[in-house]
């Protein structure tokens, strides 16, 4: 995508779909889903988009240490409270 920030790139994809005459974004990879979920409501009104994830969720799923720790956690599953998991050491400055 041309451009550093943000709105470029929206300009950008405004005078793609005016261009061709497009009535839908599809975004397929990661750095593209995380775009259009985070100006989705922008995007809603240049073309149809498809339900894009939260960014908090998104981020969850994207990171496969995240991924792991949510689902070892008793939001998914309350059975897991009981179970002790090893987690490797983190200090403060890596948080």
């Amino acid at each position: 995508m041309p451009g550093n920030n943000d709105e470029k790139r929206l300009e950008a994809i405004s005078q793609t779909i005016t261009q061709t005459n497009d009535d839908i974004i599809l975004p397929v990879s990661e750095p593209a889903i995380r775009f259009v979920s985070k100006h989705y409501e922008v995007l809603k009104g240049i073309a149809t988009i498809p339900p894009t994830p939260n960014l908090d969720v998104f981020d969850i799923a994207v990171n496969k240490w995240l991924l792991a720790d949510f689902y070892l956690s008793p939001l998914f599953c309350p059975a897991l409270e009981k179970v002790s998991i090893a987690r490797p050491y983190i200090s403060e400055d890596e948080h």
